[in-house]
């Protein structure tokens, strides 16, 4: 079996090796997710040598694309916005998430895309209150806002995308309140970033906007904001997943947080708000390029 000579062929490799790097993909959302097992196996043939993790070194790799890359996360974008904009003309009282579903992959599958990456998220109504809501048979009612969140690949590159839309075709004045706050902030999530910057510093200028704009709508009450030049723990329950990460050859590249943005970088910008008081959460994503022209969203559906 190829086990039984993966032990020879490691220690002759290993030979002339002043250390091993070690990496099986791992799991996007953990970097640290390196397999143990292999680790451990190389640390007992190999007690001389020095084992490395190889994620960190293959994350600053993929911080930056080529423009071939970027072309494939255009065009995987692209496949996507139209998926999704398909998907939003079926929308109306009564349908389910498994339906819009049926209706992206359809799209994307037409279009030469091979799937999505991770899978779809569908959510309506109070479903929208959880992050990763994996339900999709509930029937929307008329007040619902329904949260559509996917992604799609193309050529093996991946974008992003997520949209709020109500079940009856009309926003209800406080959902309309919400969606224009969240609009408004990617938009000031998207002008953030700039070479030489770090995501934790666009997600902590982004909540901070975030903030402002929600006490300014009068969602978020001035009594939960001790100092509005500061970032509240209200803002941060109200806003509780990253707002920003690296998308390419994985959905969530596993860039390190420590690596400055650079021209070519390719990003998901996703800010959105969970208001339990009103039943119901809001999202927005885009995919974005760092080009030479400052940021350039790929994905953009009206």
């Amino acid at each position: 079996s190829p086990f039984r000579l993966f032990e020879p062929a490691l220690r002759s490799l290993a030979f002339s090796a002043r250390r091993i790097l070690v990496f099986t993909g791992g799991n996007p959302f953990a970097p640290d997710s390196d397999d143990p097992w292999l680790a451990s196996l190389c640390a007992r043939l190999l007690p001389a040598h020095r084992i490395d993790r190889l994620a960190p070194l293959l994350g600053r790799l993929r911080a930056v694309k080529s423009d071939a890359d970027l072309d494939a996360i255009r065009a995987a974008a692209s496949s996507a916005a139209s998926a999704m904009r398909r998907a939003a003309a079926t929308i109306k009282p009564g349908i389910r998430g498994s339906d819009l579903k049926a209706e992206f992959l359809h799209a994307i599958h037409h279009r030469g895309s091979r799937g999505p990456g991770c899978p779809i998220l569908t959510a309506s109504g109070p479903e929208s209150l959880t992050l990763h809501w994996h339900g999709d048979k509930r029937p929307a009612d008329p007040g619902d806002l329904i949260l559509f969140d996917a992604t799609a690949e193309h050529d093996r590159w991946h974008a992003d995308l997520a949209r709020s839309f109500p079940a009856s075709g009309t926003f209800s004045p406080l959902q309309l309140t919400a969606h224009d706050a969240v609009h408004r902030t990617l938009s000031a999530a998207i002008a953030s970033l700039k070479p030489g910057r770090l995501l934790k510093d666009c997600h902590d200028e982004t909540l901070l906007f975030l903030q402002h704009e929600l006490l300014r709508c009068g969602l978020l009450p001035a009594t939960d904001v001790p100092d509005p030049a500061l970032i509240s723990p209200a803002v941060r329950r109200i806003c509780p997943h990253r707002i920003f990460h690296h998308i390419g050859m994985e959905v969530h590249d596993p860039v390190p947080d420590s690596e400055p943005l650079s021209q070519g970088a390719a990003l998901a910008v996703e800010p959105g708000i969970l208001l339990h008081h009103a039943g119901f959460g809001l999202r927005l994503e885009e995919t974005i390029a760092l080009s030479p022209d400052g940021p350039d969203t790929v994905s953009y559906t009206h």
